[in-house]
């Protein structure tokens, strides 16, 4: 009976855990099609919670989120935010925030295995910055501090960017 209990646990961590996205899934999306993007990420139980059309000033996004709260839809295990360029997949932008520090190790080991060198570092926005870059791709890391009502979390998020386009948008901030 143990040994069933056991194996019944570990078979629903890892079939939970399996539904996260991993680093190396996140950088991949980045450059598929916003349908591809829905299915994949709806085949692993995300759910759409928002959607924004481009405009000429700034592009659109569709935002997912991973085991939403059901008493707060603002609270999500994990979110990402796609946004599909005119310009190709190549251009296209992903986000992905994670809020557990084992996640972000992960992401973090993956990050410098996948040939990332960190470019910056810095405190923004009262949290911390890091730009990191690879051959075609920049990923900026920001660790920020979430105050809830009665609680305070660290949330981690890897914005995913072609470097070119972080170049032309972003380096000077």
């Amino acid at each position: 009976m143990k040994l069933l209990t056991t194996l019944l646990v570990l078979i629903t961590s890892v079939c939970s855990y399996s539904q996260m996205l991993t680093f190396d899934q996140a950088q991949n999306l980045r450059k598929k099609s916003l349908a591809d993007v829905e299915a994949f990420l709806t085949a692993r139980k995300w759910e759409m919670t928002e959607a924004q059309e481009a405009t000429d000033e700034k592009m659109g996004k569709v935002v997912f989120g991973y085991d939403i709260s059901q008493f707060d839809s603002e609270k999500a295990a994990s979110w990402v935010s796609f946004m599909p360029s005119k310009l190709g997949g190549e251009y296209n932008r992903l986000s992905i925030q994670v809020n557990k520090p084992a996640l972000y190790t992960a992401f973090m080991t993956r990050l410098t295995a996948n040939g990332y060198k960190l470019k910056s570092s810095g405190i923004v926005d009262g949290g911390i910055k890091k730009v990191y870059t690879a051959t075609s791709t920049t990923c900026v890391v920001t660790t920020s501090t979430v105050e809830g009502v009665y609680t305070k979390s660290t949330s981690y998020s890897f914005f995913f960017i072609n470097t070119t386009s972080y170049k032309l948008n972003y380096e000077d901030e």
